[in-house]
């Protein structure tokens, strides 16, 4: 009973998430164009006194760092979880205002954490953030935690503050560390544990298992906020030099002379250090990552079978019930046998179908192009080039029609040309649109 309960809010979250990415998606002109930061923000019972002042002090030094170099227009969103969790702030670059509302904020209530991060999906995927390249280093949205680590139970309803005293049940930590663990995996989660007795083992666990996160120190909240600056430093260096070992002196003056800090710290410097030095396995690592697994899925084989794209409905040899929801779905790629072809139906489900295969029909093809609700892609939609579009006549030419085939989670999208060309285009990647 209590699975089938902590399921069904799952959902519930993770349905508001898709809302606030969409959201994140029609926001995206009051955005800077630096990197994206996502807050998630403790205001529960339990940090009243030094957790909460503690909390405040280093959000207010990392935003600080912000405005001392607009160059960098960062853009940061914030979740609070407590009384109320909620996106408090889409993503921006007003500092000030984002400042005063947290200012306004006093803790009350449980400690919903892993609804939070439920949350928070809709702050990281679906288009709502972008990945910033800063020459060749890539960094994506990074997500910032200020908790005592203390925790409720996110599926029970009037969760009383006391619970969080007591050890959580394994379920509870198997949802938190699940979705930590799906956030994780593309960013970096960086926790700053404040508050009195903060669990550490919680927030080290989480961090650890991030890709680059780290569990920070209150007083390094400075050091912090200037993350995507020590990138620019260690980018301007290596331009400069075309060497990755360089002297201190080296470093002092590209951080005076040509970056323009007005201050900086030894720390600073150090970081700079280690990222030169480490530039080859970080760049390597980075294009490891950008090889997906799933590229293998999506292609394209056969001649005589729908190409990608292609929308289809269940066909005269159907044996596999409701699986399709009597709707439409799209061809995403061809499967391993000639006459079959992977199906994407309108409502997520995907799975492999007989095309010609043995003279078994379990789908055909149909032109009833999908139209979403929200105006945004999605698979089987038709599009056009857009407003940013910049790759002469890949299309075939203006005016032609292609179809999405796959949405990825970096607000690009894949789309076959009638053509016969495929490729990815942006949707909200850095600003732009390819297509519409």
């Amino acid at each position: 009973m209590q699975n089938a309960l902590e399921h069904e809010y799952s959902s519930r979250w993770l349905s508001q998430a898709k809302f606030d990415a969409a959201k994140h998606v029609s926001l995206r002109y009051q955005r800077g164009r630096g990197t994206c930061v996502l807050f998630i923000l403790d205001f529960s019972e339990s940090m009243r006194g030094e957790g909460i002042r503690s909390l405040k002090r280093g959000v207010s030094d990392i935003l600080n760092e912000f405005l001392n170099h607009p160059e960098l227009d960062e853009n940061v969103a914030v979740i609070v979880f407590g009384e109320e969790t909620k996106f408090l702030h889409y993503y921006s670059n007003q500092y000030a205002a984002i400042k005063q509302s947290i200012e306004n904020i006093e803790p009350d209530g449980p400690s919903p954490l892993t609804a939070a991060f439920l949350l928070s999906v809709g702050g990281l995927f679906d288009g709502s953030a972008h990945t910033q390249y800063i020459g060749e280093f890539v960094v994506p949205p990074r997500v910032v935690v200020f908790t005592d680590g203390r925790f409720t139970n996110f599926a029970k309803e009037g969760a009383s503050e006391e619970e969080a005293e007591r050890h959580p049940s394994d379920s509870m930590l198997g949802h938190l560390f699940h979705i930590t663990h799906q956030v994780g995996r593309r960013h970096p989660i960086f926790c700053f544990p404040v508050g009195n007795n903060p669990n550490y083992s919680l927030l080290n666990t989480i961090s650890m298992r991030s890709k680059g996160g780290k569990v920070l120190e209150i007083h390094r909240a400075r050091w912090f906020g200037k993350y995507a600056l020590h990138y620019r430093g260690a980018d301007v260096v290596f331009r400069m030099t075309n060497k990755t070992m360089v002297d201190r002196e080296v470093l002092q003056f590209v951080a005076v002379s040509v970056m323009s800090w007005d201050s900086y710290e030894e720390e600073d410097l150090d970081t700079i250090c280690e990222l030169l030095n480490n530039r080859a396995k970080i760049v390597l690592d980075q294009e490891k990552e950008d090889e997906d697994p799933e590229d293998e899925y999506y292609k394209e084989k056969y001649a005589m079978v729908p190409k990608l794209g292609t929308r289809v409905r269940r066909g005269p040899n159907w044996t596999f019930e409701n699986q399709d929801s009597e709707g439409v779905g799209t061809v995403v790629g061809h499967g391993n046998l000639a006459g079959t072809v992977f199906v994407e139906w309108d409502t997520g489900i995907r799975s492999q179908y007989s095309h010609g295969q043995g003279g078994i029909y379990n789908i055909v093809a149909c032109d009833e192009p999908r139209i979403p609700e929200d105006g945004f892609p999605a698979v089987g939609c038709y599009v056009k080039r857009g407003p940013d579009w910049k790759w002469e006549d890949q299309d075939g030419g203006i005016g032609s029609i292609g179809s999405v085939y796959r949405i990825k989670d970096d607000a690009t999208v894949y789309v076959r040309w009638p053509c016969g060309r495929r490729s990815n285009y942006r949707f909200g990647y850095d600003g732009k649109f390819d297509i519409e």
